[in-house]
């Protein structure tokens, strides 16, 4: 179990610092494997605007921009990031910063006052990989457009965080998400726990899909429901998408995003269908793992499926036996709880 410190701390936060809480838990059956930062040590990058955007005199794929970093002068800075355009604010490392090294183990790199083909260079505009958030160098880390210009990078991408991966135990699957570890800690060290609030969508269709729960004894319930007028492209929101990225998920989409959060936050797993009228004529309901609708009742029953890890002794009765207990746990701990969403999407603007 994966997760940023700062989310926990939403649900629960003891006056221990983070080592201290790292040892609460570990010491109360929570092994705490690893504790990292977010991102590693920077300085003086900040918020910057740019301004104008004008081809390099002496190179094609470089362009000259005017950049507001709230220094109190416009920046000339040389970039040749293809996504680099007016009216964007992005992260700006001044002349002095130290970005993290290019390789593990390496010196920080500094931002010297440079000139690249003859044009003064007053800092650097950075993309996500330069500040060690992901491996993403396709261009710029664009930031929303409500960011505060001069604020520092740190503080605007909250990287002061400390990642938390927790080794559990077969019989802690009500730790499987960030409320669940939150519970324990509020337990362990008596600090108040803040309740999930879920106010109530009112239902405005009176559509329904006809469901078929094939494994009852893998599945005590099942829930669902019709969502119409969807934008598909969508896109997720900045901290939504931090912390799927800060637990080992992959920002994929505003649909998959959402049902990978709640499965995260607070162990209850969904997955979500695009025009699923279109492709079955009803939800096949068994026990859900990792978001594939059949893929535990195959397990238990048919053998490993494709592209799965091998079960070792799989076809034994009592592993058969042991895999379908644990299978009732995870069901009953995630109440297997799906949203369907049927088409169509609305047509992006």
């Amino acid at each position: 179990m994966q997760f940023p410190e700062s989310w926990l701390r939403t649900f629960v936060d003891p006056q221990l610092t983070t080592e201290q809480l790292s040892h609460a838990l570990t010491m109360a059956g929570l092994e705490v494997e690893d504790l990292r930062p977010v991102a590693p040590p920077t300085s003086k990058i900040v918020v910057g605007r740019v301004l104008e955007v004008v081809k390099h005199p002496d190179a094609d794929k470089l362009n000259v921009c005017q950049v507001d970093a709230g220094t109190g002068a416009t920046l000339n800075i040389v970039c040749g990031a293809p996504n680099v355009a007016p009216g964007i604010k992005v992260p700006v490392a001044l002349v002095g910063a130290q970005l993290p090294p290019a390789e593990e183990g390496g010196a920080q790199f500094a931002i010297r006052l440079s000139k690249l083909r003859g044009v003064e260079s007053q800092g650097m505009l950075c993309s996500a990989r330069e500040l060690k958030l992901s491996e993403d160098h396709s261009g710029l880390l664009i930031l929303p457009e409500d960011t505060p210009i001069g604020q520092d990078i740190r503080e605007t991408l909250k990287l002061d965080d400390t990642i938390f991966e927790i080794k559990l135990t077969p019989n802690k699957a009500d730790c499987l998400s960030v409320f669940g570890v939150a519970r324990e800690t509020a337990a362990i060290t008596g600090a108040p726990l803040k309740p999930v609030e879920i106010k109530p969508a009112p239902v405005a269709l009176s559509e329904t899909l006809p469901v078929k729960i094939s494994a009852p004894d893998l599945c005590g319930r099942f829930s669902g429901r019709v969502i119409r007028g969807v934008n598909a492209r969508a896109k997720s929101p900045q901290w939504m998408v931090e912390r799927l990225e800060r637990s080992g998920q992959r920002s994929i989409s505003a649909l998959v995003d959402i049902t990978n959060f709640l499965t995260l936050d607070v162990n209850r797993l969904t997955a979500q269908w695009a025009d699923i009228s279109k492709q079955v004529e009803s939800v096949q309901a068994p026990a859900l793992l990792h978001s594939e609708p059949d893929l535990l009742i195959k397990i238990v029953r048919d053998g490993t499926p494709a592209g799965m890890p091998a079960f070792p002794q799989l076809d034994d009765a009592s592993t058969r036996a042991v895999v379908a207990s644990r299978a009732s746990d995870i069901a009953r701990f995630w109440e297997t709880s799906m949203a369907v969403v049927i088409g169509p999407a609305v047509p992006p603007a």
